[in-house]
């Protein structure tokens, strides 16, 4: 896609503002606080600081998915997660670990609290969010992750077509799949779940490593990606994901988003090695390799899904295989990977994950394929 002149970019970020301003002051007059929802998102950190994150905005209620919903019945509450006015400057009390925590929405309606954890803090421990106006739907809980001291890695995660098949470079597939299907009806890679278990519970009886989900997917999705990993066995993990501002949806994918969180839980834990896992299907060979060399030595593996294993010698092979040397002088091996077994079998050679743990990913994927 063309490069988009920063002005437009500018002008289009402050015309979406000046809407969302109107609208909220339009709802505020009016009195209607029912359809006011907030939404806490999966807190994560280290024994030093953590993050309380969440989202008030005005809302249709989306209901709970079933297997029997209608393809519009999904495609409707595809556009209510759509149709949302956020709701700035909105009063909330966190209470977290004994503690309570006063705070405001931004302007963008998100909650962004950092604060110490107790000193003897369970690796989840939930986190309550009240919403501080009066007819709201105003109270909701959210657990909060605080590595353990025990961990010996952490894995970083993108999600569409390396968890959740979306088929991004088939265009009607992905229309299909995105506007026609639910969390119960969308499907995961084979043999994803059991794998990321697998890595989350490490080589000892009780071992735990983080697993984070970074993608450039946006956060009206939320309710639907948190419902799928639950039902689909995917461990539960902190969600990086994107706003679904009018400059993000017109002009392209935010690459930025996806660098900038990786870097910043990079930082978060300095003594932690990573594993980072992604596809063919975009650009996260090319982010992954930005992220590689600004930290050598910190990230051993790369695990590239192919999306298109029978095309062998494709345009996204070749991106990904170009890498292989360069990235080497970093300390890091990029694959790409067939399938899930392919990646089970390298993390079991490197210690990452203990040899007796492969029969069960590689039946649990044979059981996925079958479907």
């Amino acid at each position: 896609m063309a490069s988009v002149p920063r002005w437009v970019k500018r002008a289009a970020h402050n015309l979406d503002n000046q809407f969302d301003k109107v609208a909220e002051k339009l709802h505020r007059l009016s009195g209607d606080n029912s359809r006011i929802h907030i939404t806490p998102y999966m807190g994560y950190g280290n024994r030093e600081k953590v993050h309380l994150r969440g989202r008030a905005f005005r809302r249709y209620n989306v209901p709970f998915a079933t297997e029997t919903d209608s393809r519009w019945m999904n495609l409707r509450n595809l556009v209510r997660r759509f149709v949302t006015h956020e709701f700035a400057n909105a009063p909330v009390r966190i209470d977290y670990a004994g503690e309570t925590y006063e705070t405001t929405t931004d302007d963008e309606g998100y909650i962004h609290l950092t604060v110490e954890p107790p000193e003897a803090a369970e690796t989840f421990t939930d986190a309550t969010y009240t919403l501080q106006v009066a007819a709201a739907d105003r109270q909701h809980t959210a657990p909060v992750l605080v590595v353990p001291d025990n961990a010996s890695f952490a894995v970083i995660s993108d999600i569409d077509d390396t968890i959740l098949q979306t088929e991004v470079t088939k265009l009607l597939n992905m229309i299909r799949n995105t506007l026609f299907h639910n969390a119960l009806t969308r499907m995961p890679l084979p043999g994803v779940a059991a794998f990321y278990r697998a890595l989350q519970r490490g080589t000892t009886e009780d071992g735990f490593n983080p697993v984070y989900y970074v993608s450039n997917g946006v956060w009206n999705m939320h309710d639907l990606l948190t419902h799928f990993f639950q039902i689909r066995g995917i461990p539960r993990g902190p969600l990086f994901l994107r706003d679904a501002g009018i400059t993000e949806d017109i002009f392209g994918v935010d690459v930025d988003h996806k660098i900038n969180a990786i870097r910043h839980l990079m930082t978060l834990h300095p003594d932690l090695p990573f594993i980072l896992i992604g596809d063919s299907g975009e650009k996260d060979a090319m982010i992954y390799a930005e992220v590689v060399r600004e930290f050598p030595g910190r990230i051993p593996a790369v695990y590239i899904r192919d999306v298109d294993p029978e095309g062998q010698g494709s345009k996204r092979d070749f991106r990904v295989l170009a890498l292989v040397d360069e990235l080497k002088n970093y300390g890091t091996d990029i694959l790409l990977i067939s399938d899930t077994i392919a990646a089970a079998k390298d993390a079991i050679t490197r210690g990452y994950l203990p040899p007796e743990s492969l029969p069960a990913i590689v039946e649990a994927t044979e059981r996925d394929i079958i479907g």
